[in-house]
């Protein structure tokens, strides 16, 4: 905003000499006006609205300070007219406050305070992974935690479970192999994929966690066994004991700090991230319940199951499990 309003502000000031022009200039100012107190103030139509929190546009906010300090220059060169200081005094006061208010409210809505769970609990998750270099996610929360394995020296490398057969994201999942019947395979689909690697490597077990549950792991002789924060890739048949399984996760529930999502709005920088996150740990809680059941532990897996209301009183599979 300071070169355009700096540019406006020690150049002759011209006025169309017409009133055909003058009805186009000043109605084109007009408008830039208003479409720079809407971007400033986030109102409907603005380009946060529009795209949403999730998606960084630059140009629409350069544009916006360009003719916003280019209208700011404008109206304190034409207020010179008047011959008396204080309405230019005013017009800074008020586009002062202007700015200050826009700055302000942006500040609230674009905060990361509670959306600092995800990045620890994305710190959290590549720590459990004990080695394992591969994860299979839905995409939420792959920005962070491939921000957390870079933090901690894990070539970590990401499969999306929704991939299309030829689709651009099936190439990208070819090219993490040199292996050409895996390459192959990862061209049809994420299923294809690790059932050609189960055939190929029964070490998969080692490699692989999940941020997601397909039903088909069990066709592939293959069990997702819960770990804190995600699955694990095991074989089938290997679950941990049960009062282990219990107590490993409740020490951790007790000291996991999930984003507040009451305190958060849709429209938040980092929601969707954090609404996954919860979803998740309680979806994780649940399962663990499932297995307790499994086991013949029906009373840890109500605990269980209590827990994961507590995390997200929405998980209508607990709700039912623990009525049942």
């Amino acid at each position: 905003s300071v070169v355009p309003f700096l540019a406006i502000l020690f150049r002759e000031h011209d006025e169309p000499r017409d009133i055909f022009n003058a009805i186009g200039i000043y109605s084109l100012r007009l408008i830039l006006l208003a479409l720079a107190v809407i971007t400033l103030f986030n109102l409907p139509g603005a380009p946060l609205r529009v795209t949403g929190a999730r998606v960084l546009l630059i140009a629409p906010g350069f544009i916006v300070a360009t003719w916003f300090g280019f209208l700011a220059g404008y109206y304190l060169r034409l207020l010179e007219r008047f011959g008396r200081a204080w309405p230019r005094v005013l017009l800074v006061a008020l586009l002062g406050a202007l700015l200050g208010t826009a700055a302000y409210r942006h500040t609230a809505s674009t905060s990361a305070r509670n959306v600092r769970p995800v990045a620890d609990a994305a710190d959290e998750l590549v720590r459990q992974l004990d080695g394992r270099a591969w994860i299979v996610t839905d995409g939420t929360l792959d920005s962070s935690l491939r921000l957390a394995a870079r933090k901690a020296g894990l070539p970590l490398r990401v499969l999306m479970g929704e991939a299309r057969p030829a689709s651009a994201l099936s190439r990208y999942h070819a090219s993490l192999f040199t292996n050409a019947a895996l390459q192959s395979a990862a061209m049809v689909g994420l299923r294809p994929l690790i059932h050609e690697w189960v055939r190929q490597d029964r070490s998969i077990t080692g490699q692989v966690a999940s941020l997601v549950a397909p039903e088909w792991w069990g066709a592939e002789g293959l069990a997702l066994t819960p770990s804190r924060l995600c699955f694990r890739l095991e074989a089938a048949g290997r679950a941990p004991a049960a009062e282990e399984l219990y107590h490993v996760h409740e020490s951790f529930w007790a000291g996991l700090r999930l984003p507040d999502l009451a305190e958060m709005d849709r429209e938040d920088a980092g929601w969707l991230q954090a609404f996954f996150l919860v979803r998740w740990t309680s979806r994780l809680a649940n399962d663990v319940g499932v297995q307790l059941d499994h086991q013949g532990q029906p009373e840890l897996a109500r605990l269980a199951y209590r827990r994961a209301l507590s995390i997200w009183p929405d998980n209508m599979s607990a709700t039912l499990n623990l009525l049942a």
